[in-house]
């Protein structure tokens, strides 16, 4: 027979699925779509949600697209949109819902799985889209969004939500206690202390981890003050340790022992902390009789001394180590370095802050054992083929011939260039640091890094004492400038042996340095470690700074070092050196050159609580996101360009007009 066609088949009145393959296939394509138009919109929800039970979302999908007159069904989207957020469909559920209209159900469905993948801004999308639909947010939604945005640190968007749901009558008290800690704790780390108690005052019930988080903010401020006002007396353990916390990192080690005396169970995590108090402030004795006090108690009481190391244990790993470093810290405050390399040896040897105590003992004992140390640490990640860039560069480098000085500065930003980014103030930046020191001047470098800057300078004819706190980069600088030692003569006449006595490698933190009594006074003071904190080092390495002085910051715009900038705005005449930061061309820096107005310098306590105030909560907030940005960036791609592009207008007018501008990079900040 004849191949029929359509047409044929309804003319003739020919049609029988007897007939033939082709009219047969031809029937049964017409009865399923006759049946497909006339299948009701509740079934066709029940075979969406029947594949989406079974995370078959791609089936799911499917179905809608192929039903006829379902467009507009609640049930039905209703249906795919759960189906999308059972396969972790997030984005294709959002695109779904912003092209099809669903029930209230079908959009708090939507807002739970793109709440539960923390995309905290397209949360606040489809809010957006909800309003405009006339469709209510339910509280678990809500609750849903609240937390998002806590957990990716943006309070403010969490606290306007909050408050402006909370002012609706259908809902109130929508925030559950996950929801309130997670916008506390987006406080914690912005710190924002202010907020943070004006917050947990609207809680009908807040509990010990509310009060914690709010203890915290407070210590990331350095407003140890106002957490203890907060907590009064009446002060269980945890918040009890969040308070000793905000007052040791504030160096308030009196107000810290205090807190520790109001408990007559020494708990681990709270000795530690104490110990941490005492350590910062130099308070040795204090710290060795405290640790042997509380070893002896334990001693005493085995069964007790095992429940308190289990719970600390239990609720976390890190307070044995603090505990630890604190002692090493306060044993080489004290000169005691045989006792601090017996306890780290009985402590954990493998950890690196652990050894990096350890060798600060022994260095300010002026022991060579330090040097031994720090080389056996080098080989031994050597031995482990550490994955570390920096170790990367030493093999690099072993492969030049005989190298100098300037050799090896060329090789480090070659590599830098062609491998992986090294935060190294190479290029024009290290030109810049060249016409601004000068030769004879006595430097004090806080992170050394791999030592390429204090190889630069050393080069350059100055005296560098430079401090880094991570033993492995201090091993591999030492080796850097070993390296550069055995050269005769390099191309501008110096001497290897010069380039060797010209720099100092200080192991350690640089806190415990600067407090130590041990540093020279100094014509320049380099700060080229973490932005976040250089007022916090700066503010005890003045007295340092000789008469004609001055202070020079690096990254200052990237990553960024804003409460620096606040520091010293009105305290120093300022010169902004604004280029382009080595190795990345689309990114801008600021080198700040900084000469002091007068002396002596303010009252340390005076300008802690200025900078803890209300006054300073923004710029926290700003610190806080650098910090974020930094971490982030170790796991991958930070939009820098963005960031710099909001924090760039905020710096310019903090700063003023009274600030001078040396422009290496066309249309940027001196053209605005």
């Amino acid at each position: 027979m004849a191949r029929h066609t359509a047409a044929m088949v309804v003319a003739r009145g020919m049609f029988s699925p007897l007939r033939c393959g082709h009219c047969r296939n031809l029937g049964k394509r017409r009865q399923i779509r006759n049946a497909s138009s006339k299948r009701p919109k509740v079934q066709s929800a029940r075979l969406i949600a029947e594949a989406g039970a079974h995370s078959n979302w791609p089936q799911a999908l499917h179905l809608w697209k192929s039903f006829k007159d379902i467009t507009g069904s609640d049930h039905a989207a209703d249906a795919t949109i759960k189906a999308l957020g059972r396969g972790v469909q997030w984005e294709r559920a959002a695109e779904f819902l912003s092209k099809q209209m669903a029930s209230s159900a079908g959009h708090g469905v939507t807002l739970l799985a793109v709440a539960e993948a923390t995309a905290w801004s397209h949360c606040l999308s489809i809010l957006s889209t909800m309003h405009l639909r006339r469709v209510d947010a339910t509280p678990t939604s809500l609750n849903a969004t609240i937390v998002s945005c806590g957990r990716r640190f943006m309070w403010q968007s969490a606290l306007d939500l909050l408050f402006t749901y909370d002012q609706q009558a259908s809902h109130q008290s929508i925030m559950t206690s996950d929801c309130a800690m997670a916008v506390l704790t987006a406080l914690q780390v912005a710190h924002q202390w202010e907020q943070a108690i004006a917050m947990i005052a609207t809680l009908p019930d807040p509990n010990e981890s509310h009060m914690t988080a709010v203890v915290e903010a407070c210590k990331r401020s350095h407003a140890w003050e106002a957490s203890l006002r907060f907590l009064g007396t009446a002060i269980d353990q945890n918040a009890c340790d969040a308070a000793m916390r905000a007052c040791a990192i504030s160096s308030e080690w009196q107000a810290t022992l205090s807190l520790l005396s109001r408990h007559t169970e020494a708990e681990p995590s709270g000795v530690s902390t104490a110990l941490s108090a005492l350590a910062k402030a130099m308070q040795w004795q204090r710290a060795i009789h405290l640790f042997n006090q509380t070893q002896l108690l334990w001693t005493l009481k085995p069964e007790e001394n095992h429940r308190k190391a289990q719970k600390g244990k239990e609720e976390d790993d890190s307070w044995e180590i603090i505990k630890d470093r604190s002692l090493l810290r306060a044993l080489g405050a004290g000169h005691l370095w045989e006792s601090a390399l017996f306890h780290f040896q009985s402590a954990n040897p493998q950890d690196a802050w652990n050894l990096s105590a350890a060798i600060w003992a022994c260095q300010v004992a002026g022991q060579s054992v330090a040097r031994e140390l720090l080389s056996e640490h080098l080989r031994q990640h050597q031995r482990r083929r550490s994955k570390r860039k920096e170790l990367r560069l030493l093999e690099h480098l072993s492969k030049l011939s005989d190298p100098d000085a300037v050799q090896i500065l060329a090789s480090i930003e070659d590599f830098s260039k062609e491998n992986r980014w090294l935060k190294v103030a190479g290029g024009e930046k290290g030109q810049i640091l060249e016409s601004i020191i000068s030769p004879g001047d006595r430097v004090l470098e806080v992170g050394s890094y791999i030592g390429f800057t204090a190889l630069r300078l050393a080069q350059h004819g100055c005296e560098v004492v430079t401090i880094e706190a991570d033993p492995l980069n201090a091993a591999v600088a030492q080796e850097i400038v070993e390296m550069a030692s055995l050269a005769t003569m390099d191309g501008t006449g110096t001497r290897g042996s010069q380039i060797s006595s010209r720099v100092k490698i200080c192991v350690g933190r640089a806190s415990d340095w600067l407090s130590s009594g041990l540093l020279d006074p100094v014509d320049v003071i380099l700060l080229d470690h973490r932005g976040t904190i250089y007022h916090e080092d700066l503010e005890i390495a003045e007295p340092l700074l000789r008469p004609g002085g001055r202070v020079i910051a690096d990254n200052v715009l990237h990553p960024g070092a804003p409460l620096f900038v606040y520091d010293v705005r009105d305290r120093y005449n300022l010169q902004v050196h604004v280029l382009e930061e080595f190795g990345m061309p689309n990114i801008e820096d600021w080198l700040f050159v900084c000469h002091p107005k007068t002396r002596p310098w303010p009252l340390p306590l005076r300008r802690r609580m200025q900078l803890a105030s209300g006054g300073c909560a923004a710029l926290r907030q700003w610190g806080a996101e650098v910090n974020r940005l930094c971490h982030e960036s170790k796991f991958g791609p930070v939009d820098w360009e963005e960031f710099q592009g909001r924090l760039r207008p905020m710096l310019l007018e903090m700063l003023g007009d009274a600030v001078e501008y040396h422009i290496h990079k066309p249309g940027v900040a001196g053209e605005n």
